[in-house]
């Protein structure tokens, strides 16, 4: 009898984790409208060809189009940008990025296309998952060189960790670890958080080693912040 008690103690227990974690899997899917607008606080610390220094921004995103297929055009401006608290100048015209479904970019261009800005992007991009999901459950993704546009195949996996609050965003919390492949490659680690309305990026905290900039390798921190 006692070990029946204990072996129900047991179920019980792992029936309560179960109940916990939620047993239903979830859908992290982006979904959006043209016209649809985002804005982002950026703070990075960086070590740039053995200098440091740190990067604040204001990144603001546009939805432009949203195709039959679920693929996204977005613009992509940034302003107020400050480089160890000296003001630096930026370009007004946008970045465009153009997406699949599932947050891989299919064209990338810039003003003045500064450096390799693909290769740069492929790592900060968040890859959304194929199928619903559990706390738990991982998927991978693998992004192909692009020789034109200056990128290398990324390697990508993921994890989701849980569900969090950001300010007034109830999030998905997602773990993220990126490397390029080739010699000498970039890599990133860190979390993704997303909107469970719409998948939209509310938060992203990464860790870079060895990202490839328009100026030289870098390695550091960098958090972007949607603002309310």
């Amino acid at each position: 009898m006692k070990r029946v008690l204990i072996s129900l103690a047991v179920a019980g227990a792992l029936l309560a984790g179960a109940f916990a974690l939620g047993l239903d899997p979830v859908t992290i899917k982006r979904t959006a409208k043209a016209g649809d607008t985002f804005n982002y606080d950026l703070s990075a610390k960086m070590t740039v060809n053995g200098q440091d220094g740190d990067v604040t921004a204001k990144i603001k995103h546009v939805v432009k189009t949203v195709g039959d297929d679920g693929g996204l055009t977005i613009e992509q401006t940034t302003s107020d940008i400050t480089y160890n608290g000296m003001d630096v100048n930026a370009s007004a015209d946008p970045t465009v990025v153009k997406t699949k479904a599932n947050g891989e970019i299919t064209d990338f261009s810039m003003p003045d296309q500064m450096g390799p800005g693909l290769r740069y992007a492929n790592l900060l991009q968040f890859f959304y998952p194929p199928n619903p999901i559990n706390v738990g459950d991982s998927w991978t993704v693998k992004t192909p060189a692009n020789e034109k546009l200056g990128a290398v195949e990324v390697n990508a996996d993921f994890k989701l960790v849980g569900e969090e609050k950001i300010g007034n965003f109830d999030t998905y919390k997602v773990e993220a670890t990126k490397k390029e492949a080739g010699t000498d490659p970039g890599s990133i680690h860190g979390f993704f958080w997303l909107n469970k309305d719409d998948g939209s990026m509310v938060k992203a905290d990464l860790d870079l080693t060895n990202v490839t900039l328009a100026f030289g390798s870098s390695s550091g921190k960098t958090t972007l912040t949607r603002i309310p």
